[in-house]
């Protein structure tokens, strides 16, 4: 019996000495491949982290960058398998936001990033595209502008929705670089004055609200002359017959926070441009298809536009009517004699905005 247990032992230990023979055969190839693979991309992450965190970048760094960089970008956007979102943030976005990253660290890794991405940006697959915009606003640095811009004409909404978010996340970094500003809001308007998607829009009127973001926003012509643009488009639009007025009523804040800081020309633009959603107001208010439930809304909405109006004549020092046009838009009231006075009302708002400054035709 003990010579059998003997034969087992020995033979259980004889197999297990094969299988871990046959094991460790298998093995040496794959931790070569972990041994050789591992201590490069760790080295490489050690490096990058390593130049960004330096305060002032040499030609070599810079170029140890692209080089990584550009081997990341091709790594998350040139296989044949879908984009994993969060893996691209992980690989591109990360590195920024690591502890004591420097200014021109960011500024440099957020550059090459930019370039590098530019092209996905374009790209009409939306998950490319959109992962691409989404790494660009993580980074929250202004050398990504021109990369953002060009995702402001891209196809799809959702691309073109997260691109002006960016930028307007970026504008209190941007606020004293008047070359930047230019384009960037030059973009939005060319981007605004055709955009269909609602929410876009909205969203465009909310990045031209500059005020919002930076009290002491110097650079005001461009910022106004963007928000001209959209409001001409969207005007026109109406005119054609569009009764959808209420899709603008963000243009009102972003009108009042700009005008004071620009050009005589683009201020009286703002104010001809709310005068005339005013007027489409009143006249959407008084059409006989307008249903009886919609009234209070489109008077308030009057008010809002008559409100902007109000404080860019305050502004200017130009005393306002006495009568407000929105104050006779009631509902339940005498409709005829209640368009009546509105539109007489309306007559002395233009009257003033034909003197001075504005001169309105």
């Amino acid at each position: 019996m003990r010579h059998t247990r003997g034969n087992v032992t020995s033979g259980l230990k004889s197999l297990r000495t094969n299988v871990m023979n046959k094991t460790w055969q298998r093995l040496p190839s794959v931790l070569i491949v972990i041994v050789l693979a591992s201590p490069a991309a760790v080295r490489a992450q050690d490096s990058v982290t390593e130049i960004l965190r330096k305060p002032a970048l040499t030609p070599t760094d810079r170029g140890t960058l692209e080089a990584e960089i550009s081997q990341r970008v091709k790594r998350t956007f040139g296989g044949s398998t879908p984009v994993n979102v969060n893996e691209a943030r992980d690989r591109l976005a990360k590195p920024a936001k690591e502890k004591d990253v420097s200014k021109e660290g960011l500024n440099v890794y957020s550059e090459i990033v930019a370039a590098e991405l530019e092209t996905p940006a374009a790209s009409e697959d939306l998950n490319t595209s959109l992962t691409a915009v989404l790494i660009l606003e993580d980074l929250e640095c202004a050398p990504t502008v021109g990369a953002l811009i060009t995702a402001t004409k891209n196809k799809h909404p959702a691309v073109r929705y997260a691109a002006t978010r960016g930028i307007a996340n970026l504008r209190t970094k941007i606020k004293d670089d008047e070359s930047t500003c230019r384009k960037a809001f030059a973009a939005l308007g060319e981007a605004g004055a055709k955009e269909k998607d609602e929410h876009v829009r909205r969203r465009i009127y909310q990045a031209l609200n500059v005020k919002e973001a930076a009290a002491d926003f110097k650079h005001m012509e461009p910022v106004a002359a963007a928000l001209n643009a959209v409001l001409a488009a969207r005007i026109s639009e109406l005119a054609g017959g569009s009764n959808d007025e209420y899709r603008d009523e963000e243009a009102v804040s972003a009108a009042v926070g700009c005008y004071v800081g620009c050009s005589a020309r683009q201020q009286a633009a703002l104010v001809g441009n709310l005068f005339s959603l005013l007027r489409h107001t009143v006249d959407h208010y008084f059409d006989a298809g307008t249903a009886l439930e919609a009234l209070p809304t489109i008077a308030r909405l009057a008010q809002r536009f008559e409100k902007g109006l109000t404080e860019m004549m305050k502004a200017a020092k130009v005393s306002a009517p006495s009568r407000q046009v929105s104050d006779l838009l009631k509902a339940g009231a005498d409709r005829q004699k209640a368009e009546k006075d509105a539109r007489a009302a309306l007559d002395d708002l233009r009257k003033t905005l034909r003197g001075e400054p504005w001169r309105l035709p």
